[in-house]
């Protein structure tokens, strides 16, 4: 049996954007989780600006994921 017209996977392809988008999706909030088990009065200034700096770019990126879903649903 012959398969034509089936390419290899290009390893120099980007992977869709979607995908990039959840893996930095995951590790925003496995960094939040790392610095939320750490005791708030134990945390240092570093840390706890880092998740000041973690919460709001989870906000903007959830800010984006629900006005694309409103424009896809205006469709």
């Amino acid at each position: 049996m012959t398969i034509r017209n089936v390419q290899p996977p290009d390893d120099k392809a980007a992977p869709p954007a979607d995908l990039s988008l959840f893996a930095r999706i995951e590790g925003l909030v496995g960094e939040e989780r790392a610095l939320l088990e750490i005791p708030a009065r134990e945390r240092s200034q570093q840390q706890k600006d880092r998740l000041r700096d973690l919460g709001d770019e989870l906000d903007q990126i959830w800010q984006g994921l629900r006005a694309r879903a409103e424009r896809l649903a205006a469709r």
